[in-house]
């Protein structure tokens, strides 16, 4: 189980059925920190050419797993966690739905709903939990910090930041319930967290500028 409440298995005599990789089991992750301080820029203006920092922030994994379900209650045991039996590669012939002007509002499918069917009535679904992985997740948040000395004790900053520097799309997970029909292997939107779309991670890119007084 990967979450604290509300878990129920798939079949109540058989808890090895649901043996899988966790919902956070982003295999590969990787992350770097890069800061340089820039030496002086000129010989006078010391107030201008002096104080300057360079930082990078790089981000990025494998991606996250998900699971396929079925939706009904095909097994009859009100446990409404059923899977379904896997019948094809859900990875070929992929057809993506249209995007007008570019535009990706009706989605990205991650998969094809073909490869999946409902299990037989009173079954569990032959597919293991959390059998395959979404989008892999990269980004670069760079920025610029200008620190500059007032007196002995005071000092300010000025911050120019970029979050996801490159503007990448970074997909979340897809849909994963044979029960949403036409829906299913569709991402609709970015990865984040917090359910604030737009917000931190997996955001646009965005610029911030801030004014900071150190004493």
């Amino acid at each position: 189980m990967s979450g604290p409440r509300n878990n129920r298995p798939s079949n109540n005599y058989n808890f090895r059925g649901d043996y899988g990789d966790a919902d956070f089991d982003h295999r590969h992750v990787f992350t770097g920190y890069v800061l340089y301080d820039v030496q002086r820029l000129g010989r006078s203006a010391p107030k201008l050419t002096k104080g300057w920092q360079l930082n990078a922030l790089i981000t990025a994994d494998s991606g996250a797993p998900f699971n396929v379900g079925a939706g009904p209650d095909i097994s009859n045991t009100l446990n409404r966690n059923d899977r379904v039996d896997l019948v094809g590669d859900p990875f070929s012939g992929v057809v993506q739905p249209p995007h007008p002007g570019g535009c990706l509002t009706d989605g990205v499918r991650w998969f094809t709903p073909a490869a999946f069917k409902l299990p037989a009535r009173g079954t569990f679904g032959n597919i293991e939990l959390n059998r395959f992985h979404g989008p892999r997740f990269g980004a670069l948040d760079f920025s610029i910090f200008k620190n500059t000395p007032i007196t002995e004790r005071l000092r300010t900053q000025l911050r120019i930041e970029i979050f996801n520097l490159f503007d990448r799309v970074n997909l979340g997970g897809p849909d994963g319930s044979l029960g949403s029909g036409a829906g299913m292997g569709l991402i609709s939107g970015t990865r984040h967290s917090g359910d604030a779309p737009g917000i931190g991670f997996g955001e646009p890119r965005n610029v911030q500028i801030a004014l900071k007084f150190l004493w």
